[in-house]
């Protein structure tokens, strides 16, 4: 991942490599390779920076790519996820997003268009934050006893 930080908006790019073992339907596995890249923008709009209170825009285009099987189709470009929404910072650690996906899957026999409506939630910094709740040193000193 790679993050382009400029106030107001962020980019963020991301580029992963998937090893798949898929089943066929004789209870085999076909394993085939996937590249996927995705370009992702959030932009806050009733502030400048994401923090408590910030709704933001975000959008995204994610394209894959794959070695050919019998089991996924035997066509390099894979599929499309184009994505649309907003999302809502309840602290600056825990945002919630709603956002429609819309899924390009071209195959031999038929291509396949996917719509989808998606709620996410979002923490940030989950386990340090967690750590420091439950083992919270007090910097208060011990009440002496006179």
């Amino acid at each position: 991942m790679y993050f382009f930080k400029k106030i107001p908006y962020t980019l963020n790019t991301r580029v992963r490599l998937e090893d798949r073992n898929i089943k066929t339907d004789s209870g085999g596995y076909e394993t085939t390779i996937r590249l996927r890249t995705q370009l992702r923008c959030i932009y806050p709009i009733n502030d400048k920076i994401i923090g408590a209170g910030t709704i933001y825009g975000i959008a995204s285009d994610e394209l894959m790519f794959k070695t050919g099987t019998n089991v996924a189709g035997s066509q390099f470009f894979d599929r499309n996820r184009f994505t649309i929404g907003c999302g809502y910072s309840i602290t600056s650690d825990i945002q919630v997003e709603v956002t429609y996906v819309n899924e390009y899957l071209p195959r031999s026999s038929v291509d396949e268009i996917h719509n989808v409506l998606q709620v996410n939630m979002n923490f940030i910094n989950l386990f340090a934050n967690l750590k420091n709740t439950i083992f919270k040193k007090s910097s208060e000193p011990a009440p002496s006893q006179d």
